[in-house]
């Protein structure tokens, strides 16, 4: 796309599917077990030059022995800091949920932010079958 006569031309779009059904394929445990979704996963991303948008709906199907936080695989590494909306079913939580990462990370941990206290993130082990994920969330990739 050629925004006008000498402007830059926008070569990079791409739509996509990212993540798989098996352990750890787009929610998992930071420490070493996993979390498997069932079939009715779905991963989408859009992709505009370095602007990353992803929409993720996972249903949990199953946990092996989680000792770590809970994290969102994402299809493209990060650069910077960026936060995006989750919800996630049948946990209690104080305060309210967001998705965060790190700068080059390739996924984003969920946390819970209550007023006047400091982050606190999801374990992995907190899931339970049949708990469902909905998360958007924009970032900027290399």
């Amino acid at each position: 796309i050629r925004f006008d006569e000498t402007g830059e031309v926008l070569g990079d779009y791409e739509e996509g599917t990212f993540g798989t059904t098996s352990a750890n394929g787009i929610l998992k445990d930071l420490g070493s077990g996993s979390v498997t979704c069932g079939t009715t996963m779905t991963a989408h991303y859009t992709k505009i030059g370095r602007v990353v948008s992803v929409t993720i709906r996972a249903i949990v199907s199953a946990k092996s022995s989680p000792d770590g936080q809970l994290a969102v695989v994402l299809p493209f590494a990060v650069v910077g800091f960026p936060v995006g909306s989750v919800r996630l079913t049948n946990i209690t939580f104080a305060g309210y949920m967001v998705v965060q990462a790190d700068n080059a990370a390739n996924e984003a941990k969920v946390s819970e932010i209550a007023t006047g206290a400091a982050i606190s993130y999801i374990a992995a082990d907190d899931l339970t079958s049949s708990d469902e994920l909905r998360l958007e969330m924009t970032y900027f990739t290399s």
